[in-house]
């Protein structure tokens, strides 16, 4: 029995408002989106051939980006559709699964 309400896609895509379950946000790792774990363990993917379409290419230096990189620019382009061009009930989903992964992500030590 699956329980969607602990799906890590779930979480990090539709979920629509804080993760209260304290339990749950280490799970998420530093996992912006869950699709990527999904499509990984998917059974139907195993009869998937590598891509070569341009469009499914990573964009905006997405590929490259750290954690605090998005939140920054996120912060910079506030109150604009820029960037990403999703509404704003998805930006605020990215905001909160960064900061979800910046708190469950290893801290620098000061020098």
């Amino acid at each position: 029995m699956l329980d969607a309400r602990r799906c890590i896609s779930y979480l990090t895509i539709e979920h629509r408002g804080s993760i209260l379950v304290a339990q749950l946000r280490p799970l998420l790792g530093n996992r912006i989106y869950g699709c990527d774990d999904c499509q990984l363990v998917c059974p139907w993917n195993r009869f998937a051939r590598p891509c070569t379409e341009p469009d499914f290419e990573p964009r905006h230096g997405l590929d490259r980006a750290t954690l605090l990189d998005l939140l920054l620019e996120r912060i910079r382009v506030s109150g604009t559709h820029r960037g990403f061009g999703h509404p704003p009930d998805r930006i605020r989903a990215w905001l909160r699964n960064l900061a979800v992964a910046l708190g469950n992500g290893p801290f620098p030590r000061p020098s």
